[in-house]
């Protein structure tokens, strides 16, 4: 189960890239928002590779079969209901993101196949998007 949940990951890192993309060109309003939304959309191509390579090293080349991964971008595609609230739609991905991103750390824990540096990796990234999730939440509230 844990390949599965893997290439989730990547599906859900790529549909998260076009879905922050989409926020990022409707933002309206401050222009700062136009900049979050940009900086964060464009960390995702970054964690892609990042995961795949690390998860090519466990699970081999069809952890990336290009099928797998656009099937795994829907399902995620598919958990997400876009409004025209861009700062709100980037904060549900963001908290979407980091919720799967925590069931694949226990999954992985608890099947003995995280590796140090994928840890790390998974911690970091987690970091990075509750800094997100605080960004957007603070400038939700206006």
């Amino acid at each position: 189960m844990s390949m599965e949940s893997y290439q989730y990951i990547l599906g859900a890192f790529k549909c998260a890239e076009l879905y922050q993309h989409f926020n990022h060109l409707i933002a309206k309003g401050d222009y700062s928002d136009h900049l979050l939304l940009g900086e964060i959309y464009e960390t995702y191509l970054d964690r892609f590779d990042s995961f795949a390579e690390k998860g090519i090293v466990t699970y081999g080349d069809q952890l990336v079969a290009i099928d797998g991964i656009m099937k795994m971008e829907m399902m995620c595609y598919k958990q997400q209901t876009p409004g025209q609230d861009a700062i709100q739609n980037a904060l549900a991905m963001e908290k979407h993101i980091l919720m799967e991103l925590t069931e694949l750390y226990n999954e992985l824990k608890s099947n003995d196949e995280l590796s140090l540096g994928l840890d790390d990796l998974i911690m970091a990234t987690c970091s990075d998007i509750e800094r997100n999730i605080y960004l957007l939440t603070q400038r939700s509230k206006g």
